[in-house]
């Protein structure tokens, strides 16, 4: 079995890509057309956690991740009616065997969140940080809200458990990528847009230090004193 394709910024435009949005709702598309009626969100989740974890998977493996406080015999059998709806709509994109599953690695998957954490880690280990503002800016808006945002699941404390770390691992990315922007966005004097992000980073991250001292400074910057002073 072969794993899925990593994304590498550019895309085949083939009608086939799958593009999965995890920031702010989940949905599924392929060829740009929402894939819809899986018999559960648990269903919808087998294929993301594909997606973002390519390779083989056993299906002990799966099952307990989704159905981690059931039975074995009866998350297996949950697990093959799970499948079920997801071949129906997306089965020739796995490979499947008696005990694996994994995404074909011929199909072009593109999930938001991995674009934005590789997309990152790119961009932090390349030179020129002034250059890099665009493709931070571009990174940014891939960031449409919380991870799996109002997903909720049942029988399933290590899937909740998957998601609460991705989200915090999520946000806490976001954060640093914010900083990022508006403290290029300063060293370029760029103030009006380092303004828009730091306000994004003090509502997103309450809390950040930085981001209300970076605030307060690009407010008084761009002529805002009373506002720096409320600050």
């Amino acid at each position: 079995m072969s794993s899925v394709h990593e994304s590498d910024g550019i895309q085949d435009g083939s009608r086939d890509d799958i593009r999965i949005t995890t920031f702010g709702k989940l949905l599924v598309e392929r060829g740009g057309v929402p894939v819809e009626d899986f018999v559960s969100t648990k269903a919808a989740l087998l294929f993301v956690y594909l997606a973002l974890h390519p390779g083989e998977h056993s299906r002990k493996k799966l099952a307990a991740l989704l159905w981690s406080e059931t039975s074995d015999e009866q998350a297996l059998k949950n697990l093959r009616t799970v499948l079920s709806s997801v071949r129906q709509r997306v089965g020739d994109a796995l490979d499947v065997s008696h005990d694996d599953l994994a995404i074909r690695g011929d199909v072009f998957v593109e999930v938001d969140a991995r674009q934005f954490e590789e997309g990152y880690r790119k961009l932090i280990a390349s030179a020129g940080a002034l250059t890099r503002l665009q493709a931070l800016q571009s990174l940014e808006a891939l960031y449409q809200g919380e991870f799996l945002a109002g997903i909720i699941v049942r029988d399933a404390y290590s899937l909740e458990e998957w998601m609460d770390e991705r989200r915090r691992q999520l946000s806490a990315l976001y954060s640093r990528l914010l900083l990022d922007i508006v403290e290029i966005a300063l060293r370029q004097g760029s103030y009006t847009a380092g303004l828009d992000y730091a306000w994004k980073l003090v509502h997103h991250d309450p809390l950040h230090d930085a981001a209300q001292r970076h605030l307060m400074r690009l407010l008084a910057y761009t002529n805002r004193a009373n506002g720096a002073l409320m600050q």
